[in-house]
């Protein structure tokens, strides 16, 4: 089966249109993004301070595939693994409101 190109606009227009009359949609879709920003936000940090996932375990006791598995979302993590994570990189937690 060959690719086809998607058309990105159209796509957000279609979630639009199914989460706006939809509130379980919307929610469900909400976190689904804030999940992405998040694993973007872990990759890039860690790619900015030069540590490799297997680096990254070396110096914080995670296992590489934890790491991995953190990184992609493939299961949740608890947040015990997520500050191991972050403080093994240089990072903390910040709250704040939005």
């Amino acid at each position: 089966m060959p690719f086809k190109k998607t058309n990105k606009n159209l796509l957000k227009e279609e979630i639009n249109t199914l989460t706006n009359n939809n509130n379980y949609l919307k929610e469900t879709h909400e976190d689904f993004l804030r999940e992405i920003e998040l694993k973007e936000l872990l990759i890039n940090a860690r790619n900015k301070e030069k540590y490799t996932q297997v680096e990254l375990s070396n110096k914080t006791g995670l296992s590489q595939q934890a790491i991995s598995r953190l990184e992609r979302g493939v299961e949740k993590s608890n947040v015990k693994t997520l500050l191991r994570y972050l403080y093994g990189i240089g990072y903390k937690i910040e709250i704040k409101k939005i």
